[in-house]
């Protein structure tokens, strides 16, 4: 059987679903400017409990500032640290900032107390350091200038390939990301000598006394540097945890092929060697030094290409207010400025339903560029932070709209029929019905609808939906006399087991009727396309 006959088959006999959803590659979404004027910015935190600042990190100047989100996110005149001088090449700086877990705990032992990753002036050391704000108070916006104590030195071969990223996990351990040393395919030896902190994500205990090694790292007790948690990594600028599960996912900046995202999931007991310098995205790269093994695939490999995609920036999974995104992972290229979503297939070892996105969220070309880092404010919202010295807050993007698309399709009654819809398009309203008028009189229909749009020659007419799957609206509807039907949409409860129409989701409508002595004689038609745009 042809497609064509399985899918008139299943359209005519109902075995078509027949329930309202959203694919999170169809939410329309844009960008909010959040605040600009900074140097630099490589990083941007926002301490556990307090939602009234963000804190951001300037690569170069060696300062951080505060964004005043009380004030219609001013940038407040005094910094709430400088460190001092830092090492200005391309990639070290001031690259990481993380908060303690109990930062806001009046009375915790680490009330006030924030860390730093930069790179030294002079001798490009990377050093994690802890702070505490002034007089340990942790609603303070200025710090104290005297660092409390020194958690991670480490010594960098050369100036690229430093990581220098920092994420406290689930666990409450901070986490430090470092690349391989620098130099090009692994100068140095590092990405596979897992007796070298070099090429590697970190895992520290800063509750405990220097050297703050967790007991229950995996190569505590074994051959392997006792403080690595993960290995195998060329230059992971950008790693985060998922705020739901725990899963890591790793932006891993590439040689000259490709770039690649890993992931490892939130149940690791750490471990995991993710190949580099032997494997580079999922292609096998310096032979003679893979004598390891085995190796974890990045979930994404992404090719680089000519003014194309040279440095991933990785990101966060969505688990903001925008239904449509939930789930999503997020990540970026710094060179390109393309900007993904995608999904984690069921297996959890490819990213699927990769879409860039950066037509949405840049829409004036080139406004957002040299994407540095993203950020996940305490309510799981999304930010950018590009080089340029802008912040952007990624947001839906909903336009109330209906219009009409693909031709009319003559029938044995009228020159076509034409779908439209009554009521409104406000999902507050709950008042929305899709209508016909021109269809065969005194037969029987139902609306159809999908994501996407598309032609496909079918039965007398044209076939205007198209998408992953395609849906129908029970029960039927009969036309009268002149061939109009009206079928109530319930966009907020469509009904059992389905969820909610997604607000600045696009759904694509059209209805096929019978039309037994229709001009090609098939004996069914459609209308025509509506393409309808909800908002709450």
């Amino acid at each position: 059987m042809s497609n064509t006959t399985l899918l008139a088959s299943a359209l005519a006999t109902g075995l078509a679903a027949s329930f309202l959803t959203a694919p999170s590659y169809g939410q329309n979404l844009t960008t909010e400017l959040v605040a600009q004027g900074f140097s630099r910015p490589l990083a941007m935190s926002q301490p556990v409990g307090d939602d009234t600042r963000f804190f951001v990190a300037e690569g170069h100047t060696g300062r951080i500032e505060i964004i005043d989100r009380t004030n219609n996110n001013a940038v407040l005149t005094t910094p709430f640290i400088d460190i001092g001088v830092v090492s200005t090449g391309n990639e070290q700086g001031l690259t990481g900032l993380a908060f303690h877990p109990e930062y806001m705990t009046v009375g915790h032992a680490k009330e006030g107390h924030f860390y730093v990753c930069y790179n030294a002036s002079g001798s490009g050391q990377t050093r994690v350091v802890e702070y505490q704000a002034l007089g340990g108070d942790s609603t303070s916006n200025v710090a104290s200038p005297t660092a409390v104590g020194t958690i991670l030195t480490v010594t960098q071969p050369a100036s690229n390939h430093n990581g220098g990223d920092l994420q406290f996990g689930p666990d409450g351990k901070l986490y430090v990301s470092l690349g391989d040393g620098g130099g090009g395919n692994d100068t140095y030896g590092n990405g596979q000598n897992k007796n070298t902190i070099l090429g590697a994500i970190a895992r520290l205990d800063v509750d405990i006394p220097f050297p703050h090694t967790p007991p229950d790292n995996p190569y505590v007790g074994v051959a392997g540097h006792d403080q690595i948690w993960m290995w195998g990594l060329r230059n992971p600028w950008r790693f985060t945890f998922d705020s739901l599960n725990g899963d890591i996912w790793i932006g891993d900046v590439g040689q000259n092929a490709r770039e690649e995202v890993s992931y490892a999931p939130g149940t690791s007991t750490g471990g995991e060697n993710f190949g580099w310098p032997c494997r580079e995205g999922g292609i096998s790269s310096n032979p003679g030094q893979c004598a390891n093994g085995p190796f974890v695939e990045p979930v994404r490999s992404i090719t680089q290409s000519a003014g194309g995609h040279f440095s991933v920036i990785g990101g966060y999974v969505y688990r903001g207010s925008i239904p449509g995104l939930y789930g999503t992972y997020f990540h970026a290229d710094h060179y390109s400025s393309s900007i993904w979503t995608s999904t984690l297939n069921g297996a959890g070892t490819a990213l699927e339903n990769i879409v860039d996105r950066e037509s949405e969220l840049d829409p004036v070309n080139g406004l957002i560029s040299q994407i540095t880092t993203f950020n996940e404010d305490n309510d799981k919202e999304l930010y950018i932070v590009e080089a340029g010295g802008q912040i952007w807050k990624i947001v839906e993007d909903c336009t109330e709209a209906a219009t009409n698309y693909c031709a009319l399709s003559p029938n044995s009654f009228s020159n076509g029929a034409q779908i439209g819809f009554s009521g409104s398009l406000d999902l507050t309203d709950d008042n929305f019905n899709l209508t016909v008028l021109g269809a065969t009189p005194n037969e029987f229909g139902f609306f159809i609808f999908g994501e996407g749009q598309g032609q496909f020659l079918l039965g007398d007419g044209t076939f205007c939906v198209n998408g992953a799957q395609i849906f129908r609206i029970l029960p039927p509807v009969a036309t009268d006399f002149i061939g109009y039907a009206i079928q109530p949409i319930d966009l907020v409860s469509p009904g059992s087991g389905s969820g909610p129409i997604m607000p600045g989701t696009t759904y694509n409508w059209q209805f096929w009727y019978r039309d037994p002595t229709g001009p090609g004689g098939t004996g069914f038609n459609f209308s025509n396309g509506l393409t309808t745009n909800s908002c709450p």
